[in-house]
């Protein structure tokens, strides 16, 4: 046989083997190719996200069945047992945090988020990502934070050319070996930072895309084909960003405070399922994780990985970390957990000097400050609300009038006294409103104030209207005005958009607040503690009085 007929031959059989050895899928592309390594691989990932200095457990309320069932929730002592036990049952295991564990309670204030260090560290945190609020306390903090924590921070898109003693504890990712296998954690926080933290001068945020890109490619490089991306970019934004990259396989998200899963058995908010699966851009599967705040929720999702890096199973669901509450019956993705006692020990140490500062005074009054129509501490409140968001550029704020619990009294005003106002755990939430939106906003909660025999209407800033008592529901709220950007009150523009502030509560549509519950456009929730708040205004402020301006005309 001629070698013009051998070559050819001898090509054919080198091409069959090659399309043998390969078991891509057939849409794979050349970009797509992945290192084979050991065969199939199971991981566990635990997850928190927006704890923001929620040591101690909180009070939720279940709704099981017609019955309210009040429990306790979450607690850094509680997650330490759970993140102990889940490493445990698991030899492939990671736990991360996705971002804003800094601010939201007197633990931050006192503590500077070394209290929180101390449980995440106990729990073995492999990684967290740096949230906007980890820059609420300045540059400072965040690099005496991020020098002495065991654990990781990561911000792959964080330019720190300007800061550059964050470069040397701030990595753009990490590579963790686990039962030999390389799994990358990439870390990516939200370019509002620099509009939304007023800490966060001197440091810009790169385009979460290209930066994705770029890392990607450098971990293949590397030898990784199991790439995970720790964000705090909110849900939507993670959503957006699956759809354009490739080579991630899962997303652990935080910053929207998005629950996933279904707990509508027991009456908790929850936005879609989990993993929530969205197609990349060369249609593989990406799973986006989220797991709510304040670590009330841990997610647990287990992923397996075929020798190539490709998800071929997973199963998950988070869990409401809870204590042991008599006589509730056994619930899907609920779990009585015990505190873990050396955690426990630590905490009463933080909790004993917490107490000496609530004791601190924080501003004065020289006049008795009663609820009533535009006076008391609820348009204190409002007033709050709207200079703890200026960097959001929001023009009013509104809040119910249920939510301001207690007075205040001549004399001086102490953080315990702050927090006898306002009891609830509840968070700002920015978002965009019509004006037309906002007049039903409004005239909502007179509906509600009505119907409960009181003359209370909402509390506010930057904004006036006369409520007509006996006219009918739809037309009780008359002459709604707004200030303009020259601080002068004009007529509210019914088509117009304005940002407005208000708490978490009515955003969700608590007091029937429907209007503002099925808003669509811009929402944030800050991650900002309504009493933190108000504590930090009665603090710039110091010199306390009623307010004097009528905002709020009662008519009949």
């Amino acid at each position: 046989m001629s070698k013009h007929i051998r070559y050819p031959f001898f090509f054919l059989i080198i091409l069959c083997i090659l399309l043998i050895s390969s078991d891509h899928s057939l849409n794979a592309t050349t970009s797509d190719k992945r290192l084979a390594t050991s065969d199939k691989f199971t991981l566990t990932i635990a997850h928190v996200n927006d704890t923001h200095a929620h040591i101690e457990p909180s009070k939720l309320k279940l709704t099981i069945g017609d019955q309210n069932v009040k429990v306790e929730a979450g607690g850094l002592a509680r997650l330490v047992t759970k993140a102990k036990q889940l490493r445990a049952d698991n030899k492939n295991f990671l736990f991360l945090h996705a971002g804003d564990l800094f601010q939201g309670t007197l633990y931050f204030k006192l503590f500077n988020g070394f209290a929180d260090k101390y449980f995440f560290e106990l729990a073995g945190l492999d990684a967290m990502v740096v949230g906007n609020h980890e820059f609420d306390s300045g540059i400072p903090a965040l690099e005496n934070f991020s020098s002495k924590a065991a654990f990781p921070l990561l911000s792959a898109n964080m330019n720190m050319n300007t800061a550059d003693n964050l470069r040397k504890h701030i990595k753009p990712y990490i590579i963790k070996i686990i039962s030999g296998e390389k799994i990358g954690i990439i870390g990516l926080t939200t370019p509002d930072t620099a509009n939304i933290s007023l800490g966060a001068k001197n440091v810009t945020f790169q385009d979460p895309l290209a930066t994705t890109r770029k890392y990607t490619q450098e971990l293949k490089a590397k030898g990784v084909n199991k790439i995970i991306l720790l964000t705090h970019l909110g849900f939507e934004e993670d959503i957006a960003l699956a759809t354009k990259i490739t080579d991630v396989d899962v997303i652990v998200g935080g910053h929207s405070h998005t629950s996933l899963g279904d707990f509508t058995t027991i009456g908790l908010p929850t936005k879609n399922e989990y993993p929530y699966i969205v197609k990349d851009a060369l249609n593989k599967d990406v799973l986006i994780i989220q797991a709510w705040n304040f670590a009330y929720l841990m997610g647990v999702l287990s992923v397996t990985f075929d020798q190539h890096g490709y998800i071929t199973n997973y199963q998950g669901h988070p869990l409401l970390m809870i204590a042991k509450t008599d006589n509730l019956p056994t619930l899907p993705h609920v779990e009585e957990i015990a505190e873990d006692e050396q955690a426990k020990e630590k905490q009463k140490e933080f909790t004993a000097k917490l107490k000496k500062l609530r004791n601190n005074t924080v501003a004065t009054t020289t006049e008795d400050l009663i609820r009533g129509i535009n006076t008391g501490p609820g348009p204190i409140i409002a007033d709050a609300m709207l200079w703890k968001t200026r960097a959001l550029k929001v023009v009013a704020s509104i809040i119910n009038p249920g939510g301001t619990r207690d007075d205040l009294f001549t004399g001086p005003i102490t953080i315990a006294d702050a927090y006898k106002v306002l009891p609830f755990e509840n968070t700002y939430i920015v978002l965009d409103l019509t004006g037309d939106e906002i007049i039903k906003v409004i005239e909502d909660n007179a509906t509600v104030q009505i119907k409960k025999d009181r003359v209370l209407p909402v509390n506010v800033a930057n904004l006036k209207y006369d409520v007509l008592m006996k006219n009918q529901a739809g037309n009780r709220i008359q002459n709604v005005l707004i200030k303009n950007e020259k601080h002068l009150y004009v007529p509210i523009d019914k088509n117009k958009t304005y940002r407005i502030v208000t708490i978490n509560f009515l955003a969700q549509g608590g007091d029937y607040n429907h209007t503002l519950k099925n808003a669509k456009g811009y929402r944030y929730d800050t991650g900002f503690i309504e009493t933190e708040g108000f504590i930090d205004y009665l603090r710039k402020k110091k010199d306390i009085l009623n307010n004097t301006e009528e905002r709020i005309t009662i008519i009949n």
